[in-house]
């Protein structure tokens, strides 16, 4: 109770009008959301705790801290509100809590409590969306020595658009760990063109909070930086944003272009150049405060022309309320839910202010990985934001304004946005034809046709090789090619060149180029092969074979469709075998047709065997290693919950350990009393127990009989009734010890009330003083400026008394006419 100061009233008299949703309950309080943070007096309010939670050093840049305003208590009626911190470790949230406590908050809005806790209830541990680790998909459209851009395989189309989804992975070649995230949307600017990626999958993920001691009175103040981590035309992030981290000026500036041999993967169409094209070396924008950055494309890039592009007429406002929205995420896919109009203040990490995130609720878990996803709204089709942060365990994800992120944006490049262009995408194939191709004198080449039916016949004629007549297997086929062969006459043709190609029933994508297995030179010339006898022909032909392999020094790798691909070709020519010889062949050319296609077929197709094998048990170890690491991260996720557990379970001891310190200080302030009542008892119980031996030996005497019964008996009945007074004197100096606690706890609690009026009245006496000192200041200030006015005042005086005087002077003279002449 304070004496000495007015109790003020709350400065909201019906705070339970001001209450949206619920929220569950924490600490025995219930807790509401606020409508309409954005209204008066909660956004001063929240501006003002901002400002100060942004300049107190004691919370690490590196974490994500979310700040915002609730209706708490046990019922709506009576429910207070409450700033209420998140984030970072409870330490820290501490410390920011008690510098909150002592800036001018409660002092301006009466009946406003400042508290912390881990997370809301309704959404536990918000993490921002990035995921850690290289990406599962493979199909590689784009590298450099930062980040690859990758097409999403699942996820990749949403109802009435043709727009893709990418995903973007920040390498960090320098030690960091690898993040990604998801690539939406392009940017036209002028004449330039930018990917629009997740920023804070760029920079260090957060560490650990060291255990050091700080000093929670230090200075609060910080110098407020730049809102932008890089401006236009600069790759060069603040060092203090990098500073818990190894990552240096240079790492994110030079960015070096890499070159890849790697071919893509099917399902997009490959670019002119079978090598991949290099990246950009440096960062357009850098956004640290809205999660974006700006990544110039070249003039020359193709495959992004599918993206969704981000421009002023694309972009939908957010008001109040709840909107249906959907969104595009490689964990859901397309998936549908609800946009909540109602900002959370959150300072992302490596920010140096607070930014109006947005709540969208989804049905299934936004997982890492999401982030940089965009969100649309189902009507109009037109963008909210982006996904920056997300509660996995409250199926929550926060998103960033795109109207933000364009005003940003034109305000860091000094240029607007350009309006929606229509882009023409890169037409995605279901299949690759393989052209008719002309190969050299004596080549045989084997490659897969996902076009052409299977048919199988394989017929040899003397000058001709014909694909006719088709079997009637419809699983398998073989079909020959005449391929002509310069300066050679068309006898030989069909001995020295043949074409086979086959078609299994496989997906298109696994089709890729590398299914050419191989192309053997001609050793004979044309003399030696007209002149030569079936054997050495025959022996040529396995020579040649040989070479099938590593034909000019190049090994190619198949994949394991191309070996099932190889596999049908083997099965249809040993099944056809008996069709392909002409009716009129001889017998020696039997022979040698059979010989050639057993010599030509088994070793790629012990290859591809041996190959098909490895490629198999290659699945098996990443099958394995993938149930490892799900294994791995269901332990990883029980773990986490555990020690949320052992964190209450600690909070839990603290607090009963707290209480008792204050019980021991009770009782060392009572052991005076303590002492006097055991004392008393002790006094007390002495002659008691003495007593009460006595009436035991009286009481083995009377047993026996003798002249002493009945002096006996009267002794025994006054020791009897001494022994009751005693007790009662006992018990009525309980009481009084009792009493005398009483009084000591009303007097500790009226000490500790004293106490905190002297303080109050010190503080008052302080401010008085300071006052005093003011108005002193002010006198002596007055006191002077009434000196010098006196002083000119004076002066006046006498200047008045000089020409006074003159005056008088003047009229004093005697005066002299001149008149006319007489």
């Amino acid at each position: 109770m304070n004496l000495f100061r007015r109790e003020e009233p709350p400065f909201l008299l019906n705070a339970s009008q001001y209450a949206g949703n619920y929220r569950g309950a924490t600490d025995g309080l219930k807790c509401w959301e606020v409508k309409d943070p954005r209204q008066e007096p909660f956004k001063d309010i929240l501006d003002a705790a901002c400002l100060v939670v942004s300049r107190c050093h004691a919370i690490p840049r590196s974490t994500l801290v979310l700040l915002d305003v609730f209706l708490r208590g046990k019922t709506l009626e009576s429910c207070t509100p409450y700033v209420m911190l998140s984030g970072a470790s409870q330490r820290h949230r501490k410390v920011a809590v008690k510098h909150l406590r002592r800036s001018s908050l409660t002092q301006d809005y009466p009946g406003l409590k400042l508290d912390h806790w881990d997370w809301p209830p309704h959404v536990p541990d918000v993490t921002m969306a990035g995921r850690e680790g290289k990406a599962v998909d493979k199909n590689l459209l784009y590298q450099c020595s930062r980040f690859e851009i990758h097409q999403l395989i699942s996820g990749s189309r949403i109802e009435g658009d043709s727009t893709e989804l990418l995903s973007v992975i920040a390498t960090n070649d320098d030690g960091a760990v690898p993040q990604s995230g998801v690539l939406s949307c392009a940017v036209v600017v002028g004449q330039d063109k930018f990917f629009l990626v997740p920023a804070h999958i760029f920079m260090p993920p957060p560490t650990d909070d060291p255990e050091e001691d700080f000093d929670d009175d230090s200075d609060d103040s910080e110098s407020d930086g730049g809102s932008e981590m890089l401006r236009a035309g600069s790759a060069t992030p603040p060092t203090e944003h990098l500073a818990d981290s190894d990552y240096t000026t240079d790492d994110m500036t030079q960015i070096s272009p890499t070159m890849s041999p790697d071919i893509p993967q099917s399902g997009v169409e490959e670019p002119s150049s079978t090598q991949l094209l290099p990246a950009t070396d440096d960062f357009s924008v850098f956004a640290s405060e809205l999660d974006y950055a700006l990544i110039r494309i070249p003039h020359e890039e193709k495959f992004h022309e599918k993206l969704r592009y981000l421009s002023p007429k694309a972009v939908q406002h957010i008001d109040t309320g709840l909107f249906a929205i959907s969104a595009t995420t490689p964990s859901c896919g397309l998936v549908k839910g609800w946009l909540d109009g109602r900002p959370t203040m959150m300072r992302l990490p490596y920010s140096s202010r607070f930014t109006d995130l947005y709540p969208v609720s989804f049905p299934c878990a936004v997982s890492k990985g999401d982030c940089g996803s965009v969100v649309i709204d189902q009507d109009s089709n037109k963008i909210y934001g982006f996904i920056v942060a997300a509660s996995v365990e409250g199926r929550v994800a926060y998103m960033v304004s795109a109207d933000e992120i364009l005003q940003d944006m034109s305000i860091k490049l000094g240029k607007e946005v350009s309006a929606d262009e229509i882009h023409q995408g890169m037409s995605i194939k279901q299949g690759r034809e393989v052209s008719d191709q002309q190969h050299p004198s004596g080549v045989i080449a084997f490659m897969t046709d996902y076009l052409a039916p299977l048919s199988a016949l394989l017929s040899i004629g003397e000058r001709t090789a014909v694909a006719s007549s088709t079997t009637d297997r419809p699983s398998s086929a073989v079909s020959v090619q005449t391929v002509s062969v310069p300066n050679q006459p068309p006898s030989t043709t069909s001995e020295n060149t043949v074409s086979v190609s086959s078609t299994i029933d496989q997906p298109p994508s696994t089709m890729s180029e590398h299914t050419l297995l191989g192309e053997v030179p001609q050793s004979k010339t044309e003399t030696e092969v007209l002149a030569s006898p079936i054997a050495q022909r025959r022996s040529s032909i396995v020579s040649e074979q040989t070479l099938l392999a590593s034909h000019g020094g190049t090994t190619l790798v198949p994949s394991a469709a191309d070996a099932m691909s190889v596999r049908g070709v083997g099965a249809a020519l040993q099944y056809n075998l008996g069709e392909v010889l002409l009716k009129d062949a001889s017998i020696e050319k039997q022979a040698m047709v059979s010989e050639w296609a057993e010599s030509t077929l088994k070793a790629p197709w012990q290859a591809n065997e041996d190959l098909l094998r490895s490629l198999e048990s290659a699945s098996d170890v990443e099958r394995r290693l993938e149930a490892k690491v799900r294994s791995i991260s269901q332990e990883g996720m029980q773990l986490k919950k555990a020690n949320a557990e052992l964190e209450k379970k600690n909070v839990r001891l603290q607090r009963e350990n707290a209480g008792l310190r204050e019980n021991t200080r009770g009782r060392h302030h009572q052991q005076p009393a303590a002492e006097t009542t055991r004392q008393a008892e002790l006094d007390f119980r002495i002659p008691i127990h003495r007593l009460e031996n006595e009436i035991m030996a009286l009481t083995a005497r009377m047993r026996d009989d003798g002249p002493e019964k009945t002096a006996i008996e009267e002794e025994f009945r006054r020791l009897v009734k001494i022994t009751e007074n005693l007790r009662n004197e006992n018990e009525g100096l309980k009481n009084r010890v009792s009493d005398f606690g009483r009084i000591n706890n009303l007097l500790r609690a009226t000490d500790a009330s004293f106490r905190n009026d002297v303080s109050e009245l010190t503080r008052q006496i302080v401010e008085w003083r300071r006052r005093y000192e003011d108005a002193g200041r002010r006198l002596n200030q007055f006191r002077e400026n009434l000196d010098h006015q006196v002083m000119e005042n004076s002066e006046l005086r006498r200047e008045n008394d000089r020409l006074r005087e003159r005056e008088r002077v003047r009229r004093m003279e005697p005066r002299v006419f001149i008149g006319p002449p007489t």
